[in-house]
């Protein structure tokens, strides 16, 4: 990472490393702008970058977990959940095994003993997103 040329490159290094190390196909970072989370980078695990809108699942139904969640590390996402009777075909073709929502969130620094810690839920700047 510390050769890196540009923070795109960093991010790519990033979602690249995760899906290495999960064994996922895919990968998004999604970063919160204006309120809404937007599809900042995707990549595909044999790679090779994706597109924002090759996202299986809407950004809105992502940010809704993110912001029900109960603690600051933890998000519990079901795609197919809670679609107020308004079933989409789409989604329920998706054959998604598994999907892993990993909360970004900012680190704050500390006083005194050099510390840095995650104060709040209000301190997420985004999300990894894999599936």
């Amino acid at each position: 990472l510390e050769h890196a040329l540009s923070t795109e490159e960093v991010l790519a290094t990033v979602i690249e490393g995760a899906l290495t190390v999960t064994g996922m196909e895919r990968g998004f970072l999604l970063l919160e702008d204006g309120g809404k989370l937007v599809v900042r980078l995707g990549r595909k695990q044999a790679g090779g970058a994706l597109r924002a809108d090759e996202l299986p699942v809407p950004p809105s139904l992502v940010q809704k977990a993110l912001r029900e969640r109960k603690d600051l590390l933890s998000l519990h996402f079901d795609p197919l959940a809670d679609w107020s009777g308004r079933f989409n075909d789409s989604l329920a073709g998706l054959d998604l095994r598994a999907v892993l929502c990993v909360p970004i969130i900012r680190l704050r620094g500390g006083t005194g003993s050099g510390e840095t810690m995650a104060a709040t839920i209000d301190d997420t700047i985004g999300v990894l997103y894999l599936d």
